[in-house]
């Protein structure tokens, strides 16, 4: 069995749990001598500082529940905020005190942490009295009405099964449950359905006296053991003179620091709810009201939720402290707001490479070898500097034979004239005519053998060292040349962004070679030609160099190259890509496309 400590300490942790906003709490017990000591802390694993035992101790002699307000400037590093205690009695004689720290700015919490405080001590009251071997009924009673509130998975089953073992349990006529809703409390749970007839006058006599319960935040007890009370009970004296209840208690049931709700016990005897009797109703509505409440917004509906969280957002703006709140929000808004009306510079981002705006084709004159290269890509030519060498020795050869075909048939022709061969020196004139045309077809192929550079440039294409011997047929491609002078941009523009493009826009250029120097550059031609690439379709866009860097630019240089579009909103150029894909999407899915 659990020591009286273990019993106040295990209070303490639920109690502690109940309360989001807490930061730390001690439970200070009266020895017999009338001194204090520690009886239970929470966090069980951090000593509690100095402050807060002391202020604990200073306020054990209150009858009530009181707020220490810490000053701030005096020893910060041991309190982070305001201290709320609260007297526990036992057989209503005070035996001890409560302290909790709560943040500075929660003032809507320490009013709930009150009244949790207040209703925790009736029922840390009911154990200790079962832990000492006094009457366990009412503890047992408790026990049970929790017991049967978790029975059920539903609110409803859940809250009517409740009210119903309350009624049984505490010897009620009536026990009735209520939220708010509208500024006015609405009955959804009774333990005693009344007649069609009544029904309905009856919902409304209950649901008027939880609103004179909520709106004074405060238990109410028809009739008044003290006739000196300022409580207004107009509502309760009207339900008890409609339906006969002898005695009306009406207990307020908070969440969050504001009121959400009520429970109303009615009796028939006049006298019934003595503080004893209070005292429980209160320990059970503590307990068994965050289970309902619990359980009910697990049932509404996200729109329902989604309210309750603007509303409790909207009290942090337009109540008092949550500076940091206030000012997080606050930048939030001016931010949206400056992306909405702010404009800035919409450009279309695309991959660019550098070109040479023409590129000169070098083939190979006839057929024949390879004899010798001495360029590879990349290497600077000047015009008539020589790229290649061809195989020359079969034309060689053919010069030769042509050469001494062409002296022979002179020694002839000069035989025939002195002969006055008139016919003989026709024919020999045409042989030598012959031989000639085809000595300089050999000579004009042997002055092809030497490949030159038709321009000055670089070599792009076009590498024969490693292919020395090799055949070559006459038209086959053996280099290409790209001047030094004229550059063009291609940028592969996505199929997305093309439509927005038109010639004679500008933009900038920056190469990974030169990421430093930006080049300005002018939309020239869009083709209309889309390439797939990595599955995406892009559109070739030429654009033409503005500035003359042409000395330190080489063809086949990357980038990227931005087009300037004009002003546009700054939310539309940051989401306009995800609205056109979502456009997409729903009108391809869309049952009326």
């Amino acid at each position: 069995m659990q020591t009286e400590q273990q019993l106040i300490q295990s209070w303490l942790n639920l109690q502690c749990s109940m309360l989001n906003a807490a930061l730390r709490a001690v439970v200070l017990w009266t020895d017999a001598d009338g001194t204090f000591r520690l009886a239970a802390q929470w966090p069980e694993d951090q000593p509690p500082p100095p402050a807060l035992s002391n202020v604990a101790a200073a306020a054990a002699r209150k009858n009530s529940c009181s707020v220490d307000r810490l000053d701030q400037s005096s020893s910060p590093q041991q309190r982070d905020g305001d201290i709320l205690t609260c007297p526990l009695l036992r057989d209503s004689a005070q035996t001890g005190v409560v302290a909790v720290e709560m943040p500075v700015d929660a003032d809507a919490q320490l009013q709930a942490a009150a009244k949790a405080l207040q209703w925790g001590a009736a029922w840390l009251d009911l154990l200790l009295q079962n832990h000492t071997g006094g009457d366990s009924s009412q503890l047992v009673d408790v026990i049970d009405i929790v017991a049967v509130s978790l029975e059920h998975d539903s609110f409803q089953e859940s809250a009517s099964a409740a009210v119903a073992e309350m009624a049984r349990r505490l010897g009620c006529e009536r026990v009735s449950l209520g939220f708010s809703k509208r500024q006015s409390n609405r009955v959804l749970a009774m333990s005693r359905s009344a007649s069609a007839d009544d029904r309905m006058a009856l919902l409304r006599a209950i649901g008027s006296a939880m609103d004179e319960a909520t709106d004074q935040d405060c238990t109410l007890i028809y009739p008044q053991n003290n006739q000196r009370s300022a409580q207004i009970l107009e509502a309760h004296a009207s339900l008890s003179g409609s339906y006969g209840s002898g005695s009306i208690c009406t207990i307020p049931i908070g969440h969050d620091g504001r009121l959400i709700g009520a429970m109303t016990f009615e009796h028939r005897e006049a006298t019934r709810f003595d503080p004893a009797t209070k005292a429980l109703c209160e320990a059970t509505v503590a307990l068994v009201g965050p289970i309902l409440v619990g359980k009910r917004r697990e049932e509404r509906w996200a729109g329902s939720r989604l309210l309750d969280s603007l509303r409790s957002q909207l009290a942090k703006l337009t109540g008092p402290r949550h500076v940091r709140f206030k000012l997080a929000t606050g930048m939030s808004v001016a931010a949206a707001l400056f992306l909405v009306f702010a404009e800035g510079e919409y450009r279309v981002s695309a991959d660019a490479t550098l070109e040479s705006t023409v590129q000169r084709v070098v083939t190979a004159p006839f057929d024949g070898y390879v004899n010798d290269s001495a360029v590879r890509p990349g290497d600077l030519v000047t015009s008539d500097q020589v790229l290649c060498r061809l195989d020359d020795r079969d034309l060689k050869l053919e010069e030769l034979k042509w050469s001494s075909e062409s002296a022979k048939l002179q020694k002839e022709y000069r035989e025939a004239m002195a002969a006055h061969e008139n016919s003989r020196v026709r024919i020999l004139q045409a042989q030598i005519e012959q031989a000639e045309a085809q000595l300089k077809l050999v000579e004009e192929q042997l002055s092809r053998t030497r490949v030159t550079a038709p321009l000055d440039g670089m070599i792009v294409k076009g590498d024969l060292t490693q292919s020395l011997g090799a055949p070559v047929e006459r038209g086959d491609v053996l280099f290409e040349v790209a001047p030094l002078d004229e550059y063009r941009v291609m940028l592969a523009v996505n199929e997305r962004e093309v439509g927005r493009l038109t010639p004679g826009l500008a933009g900038q250029l920056k190469l990974a070679g030169l990421p430093n120097d930006p080049m300005p550059i002018v939309v020239q031609r869009i083709t209309p030609i889309s390439t797939i690439e990595d599955g995406r379709n892009f559109f070739a866009v030429q654009a033409r160099l503005l500035d003359d860097q042409t000395q330190v630019l080489r063809p086949g240089m990357q980038g990227v190259g931005k087009i300037y579009i004009g002003q546009r909103k700054l939310v539309w150029i940051w989401t306009h890509d995800m609205l056109d894909w979502l456009r997409m999407w729903t009108w391809s899915r869309g049952a009326w496309a």
